[in-house]
């Protein structure tokens, strides 16, 4: 991942001379960037019940309009969180700071995550605010659909409990998934060379899920199939990267 995002970064500071090599401010160009953004989320409804506050990184691929009013995107986001509220594991803990008794004896401790994860498609739109002979900025707008999953991870670093890497793990993670819709609605500022398209908002995400496990062992009973409703309202914040830029005709030099 390291190695990927530094490579991006390279490519940006070799193109980023070209965007504005002419000298000339000019009307925005129809355009491809990537998108790099983080999102701090508060949950809410059944998701409430399972999880915390989690935090999400994401990517995305945009392409902007000539006049950058109408964008479309397709987005990933991973979800983590270090707060789970039901202790699926409990049966397990023993009576000496809720450790567990691993496979060579020893006491060890398990750790209980959020993971998940977040993909979608979306529009958007720009209202603009102010246009000036370098930049254009103004609220944004998204809606879009998607798929989220969400499940409960035990963590074990001293990789000693071993019933946690085999099937019967999936007892205990609670997994679940399902469609969900998303808006967005923020400020967006987009410089006409390039050198400076980011992004502030709220972006609340609704899923309907339903449980991908039939059985529940912390709980000994069948898991439901009644959907969920998931809430979960993210603050999110994003750079673009402008990876592409299309001419127009007239400027294309023969």
């Amino acid at each position: 991942m390291k190695k990927i995002i530094l490579v991006i970064i390279v490519q940006y500071l070799i193109w980023l001379p070209l965007f504005g090599q002419d000298g000339e401010r000019k009307p925005i160009f129809p355009m491809i960037g990537f998108d790099l953004n983080y999102s701090y989320g508060v949950p809410s409804g059944d998701l409430s019940t399972i999880y915390g506050n989690s935090l999400s990184v994401g990517t995305a691929i945009v392409y902007s309009t000539s006049n950058n009013k109408w964008s479309f995107g397709i987005s990933g986001n991973y979800l983590f969180g270090n707060k789970v509220k039901p202790d699926v594991i409990a049966a397990f803990r023993t009576t000496h700071e809720g450790l567990i008794i691993g496979s060579d004896n020893l006491l060890a401790e398990a750790k209980l995550k959020e993971r998940g994860y977040f993909t979608s498609v979306w529009l958007g739109r720009l209202i603009p605010i102010a246009r000036t002979t370098t930049a254009i900025h103004g609220i944004k707008i998204k809606l879009g659909i998607g798929h989220l999953d969400h499940k409960i991870k035990i963590v074990d670093e001293t990789r000693s409990i071993n019933q946690w890497y085999t099937e019967y793990l999936k007892g205990f993670d609670h997994r679940a998934a399902g469609p969900a819709i998303t808006t967005f609605i923020g400020y967006e500022f987009l410089e006409y060379r390039g050198r400076i398209w980011c992004y502030a908002g709220v972006e609340p995400i609704f899923g309907l899920t339903k449980s991908l496990r039939s059985y529940y062992y912390d709980l000994n009973q069948a898991s439901s199939s009644a959907q969920r409703q998931n809430f979960l309202l993210n603050f999110k914040i994003a750079w673009i990267l402008p990876m592409y830029r299309f001419k127009k005709s007239d400027q294309i030099e023969n």
